[in-house]
């Protein structure tokens, strides 16, 4: 995105918001808590929380995970929800509110440029 900005690649402010809106939908949980733990409330990562996720490993499997990694499995599923996908999501929510919006054009401007282009 950001080298699409580079190169003149910008939208609409409304086609900005629209964007940043349905991203947020996506990701509701995380955008509407403002914190990459929101990813633990998404409806997608319960199957992954649940008791029963687990349950089809050996035995012996969370024993040598634990002395392996220092965590329980849990543990490293939940680590990896929250740095593999909460916090990247968050952090381009906010590059999208603040950084990324502010090079939109205003709709008029924008609806121009896309005439001119199509005239020249």
């Amino acid at each position: 995105m950001e080298l699409g900005v580079l190169t003149g690649m910008v939208r609409a402010v409304e086609d900005c918001k629209s964007g940043l809106d349905a991203f947020k939908e996506k990701y509701h949980e995380i955008a509407l808590s403002g914190d990459s733990s929101g990813v633990f409330k998404e409806w997608w990562t319960a199957k992954y929380l649940a008791p029963d996720f687990l349950q089809s490993l050996n035995k012996d499997v969370e024993p040598r995970w634990k002395a392996l990694y220092r965590k329980t499995i849990k543990q490293s599923i939940a680590l990896a929800l929250e740095e593999g996908i909460g916090k990247p999501v968050l952090k381009l929510i906010r590059y999208l509110e603040i950084e990324h919006s502010s090079h939109c054009l205003p709709n008029n401007v924008s609806r121009y440029i896309l005439l001119l282009s199509l005239f020249t």
